[in-house]
């Protein structure tokens, strides 16, 4: 058992939410046809109510805390509490599709210690990713910004969501990884809207293609070495539990970590 599976286990125990996900807004400049979030506008915390989380989430024992949304950069006080989440020593992730990131941004990131940032790369080909995120140019300027992060020394990680629209590409999106430099994940995972739509699900890719993908040596490796740079990462329960809903003051559903939701209740 390695050292953070220690830790994660003695966190269960104690019930120590170790790892949480923090939705911090739902806006996005994206619209990906497989999301299951609510792009609505229903409120979402301020700056000052999040802060109180962070400082809650810190009291709480958490040390893992992943930054994510919709896209986090929609809020103008991200920065502010990147600051503030670092100031409490979290060790801090972001999920986003970079497409508003520039060098100063990825600059700043490195100058509070990012720990990683996670860019959603759906297909090597425009025509592919930019169908899934109608988004025009939005690989161009993903691509762009991982580029940025990592000549600033950022550690990066491709997370390609595998679906029907782009099960031919995961190959391609693998190379790409490996030409930028970036450790490279593949999620077969498609789930039901927040409001309950499961419409999405037809996105998900038959099981015949999935057992072709999961038994692919070049994404997986030859069973000995399952968690490589450029293979195939499924979710890890012993560090981070999604927990779709979760009220506006601190209750973790999962003894491990907690995925906040931010909207107004």
């Amino acid at each position: 058992m390695s050292l953070i599976q220690e830790m994660s286990q003695r966190a269960l125990d104690l019930g120590v939410p170790m790892s949480v996900h923090f939705d911090i807004t739902y806006r996005c400049n994206e619209r990906c046809v497989h999301c299951y979030l609510d792009h609505d506008d229903h409120g979402e915390m301020t700056t000052a109510e999040i802060k109180h989380i962070l400082d809650e989430l810190a009291e709480a024992g958490t040390f893992f805390l992943t930054f994510s949304g919709g896209e986090v950069l929609m809020r103008r006080d991200f920065f502010e509490l990147l600051e503030y989440a670092r100031r409490l020593r979290f060790s801090v992730r972001i999920k986003t599709n970079a497409v508003m990131i520039r060098e100063p941004d990825a600059r700043r990131m490195v100058e509070l210690g990012v720990d990683q940032v996670q860019v959603s790369i759906y297909s090597h080909r425009p025509e592919v990713h930019d169908g899934i995120t109608k988004l025009p140019g939005s690989l161009r300027r993903s691509v762009e910004a991982i580029r940025f992060l990592t000549a600033q020394g950022l550690r990066v990680v491709i997370a390609n969501v595998l679906m029907t629209a782009n099960m031919r590409d995961h190959a391609g999106v693998q190379a790409l990884a490996r030409e930028l430099g970036v450790i490279y994940t593949l999620d077969p995972t498609i789930t039901p809207k927040m409001d309950g739509d499961r419409s999405i699900l037809n996105l998900r890719i038959p099981g015949a293609e999935l057992g072709e993908v999961f038994h692919n040596p070049n994404l997986v490796g030859d069973g000995r070495h399952r968690n490589h740079r450029h293979g195939v990462h499924a979710p890890n329960p012993s560090r981070e539990t999604r927990c779709r809903r979760a009220p506006k003051l601190l209750r973790p559903r999962c003894p491990r970590c907690l995925k906040l939701d931010t909207r107004a209740h």
